[in-house]
């Protein structure tokens, strides 16, 4: 959030001096894991630093609140039953053809295709967009574009073809 708001300069000294300043309170007991779990977090904010300076998206949401409600039919036929589900995009991009939701991801497994086409996270995220509202800095609204789609980008992994990105996987709406 502090890239996106200009309080952090899109720039690799400052992300890694803040990584290193807040370090210390990872917990890591061991200095050799702790230390390779830095140099891992350091990667992995510059392939963000990359991803982000290497996109020309004209207006992008970041850390926006998601929520939605609805009514779903009970599986016995008894009625309805009011549902409302609540989450936390990482960022939302605003392109000519529509929205797109991503989800940051820091762990070191890329999800296989199954496992995207299965994301439920993902297609929450889409759900609660199109049908709901979404909150920034104190302000709710709803979109008034379509959902044409959600992303993981996964930090600590690099894209065989541009090693300085991270992996991203596209899933449809």
């Amino acid at each position: 959030e502090g890239l996106a708001t200009g309080q952090l300069e899109l720039a690799p000294e400052p992300i890694h001096a803040l990584i290193d300043r807040l370090w210390p309170g990872m917990g890591y007991d061991v200095p050799w894991e702790s230390r390779a779990e830095q140099t891992a977090a350091h990667e992995a904010a510059d392939r963000l630093l990359a991803w982000l300076l290497s996109r020309s998206v004209a207006t992008s949401i970041v850390e926006a609140s998601l929520e939605c409600a609805m009514t779903v039919p009970r599986a016995d036929g008894a009625g309805d039953i009011a549902v409302e589900v609540v989450g936390r995009a990482d960022r939302i991009e605003i392109r000519a053809d529509g929205a797109v939701v991503l989800d940051y991801k820091t762990g070191r497994a890329v999800a296989t295709n199954l496992e995207l086409a299965r994301n439920l996270q993902l297609a929450l995220y889409q759900l609660m967009l199109q049908t709901g509202t979404y909150g920034h800095d104190d302000q709710t609204a709803r979109l008034d574009v379509p959902v044409v789609g959600a992303a993981l980008v996964h930090l600590r992994a690099s894209d065989p073809d541009q090693p300085e990105l991270p992996v991203v996987q596209q899933a449809g709406p």
